[in-house]
């Protein structure tokens, strides 16, 4: 039986084989499969807002920064509304062009 043409992960074929991240930026700590559920979305770049977090988890979604817990130093960050996601801008920048993501706001200052 041939299982070139088989993905690695049956459950998650937008995934790459492991040998394929080899020395590329898949090879990055903070791509944990987040493909699956991040791919081609629409970010708003707005303001923290603790009240939009799913059970109050105030990290970003690739690197676990945490956001100002406070609101105290006004950060701004990249938000995913339909998932209740946050990016920092750290990541965003090293992951928009893998992930396609477009921004809907006129306040994206990077």
């Amino acid at each position: 039986m041939d299982n070139s043409n088989k993905p690695f992960f049956p459950d998650k074929p937008w995934l790459p084989s492991p040998d394929e991240w080899k020395n590329t930026w898949r090879d990055d700590w903070r791509i944990m499969g987040q493909e699956g559920y991040l791919l081609d979305k629409v970010l708003i770049y707005i303001q923290f807002d603790r009240s939009l977090c799913i059970e109050d988890f105030d990290k970003c979604e690739f690197c676990w920064k945490a956001f100002d817990k406070d609101n105290t130093q006004n950060e701004f960050a990249y938000f995913e509304p339909n998932n209740r996601i946050w990016i920092c801008r750290d990541c965003f920048n090293d992951f928009k062009d893998h992930f396609r993501w477009t921004v809907n706001s006129g306040t994206e200052n990077n």
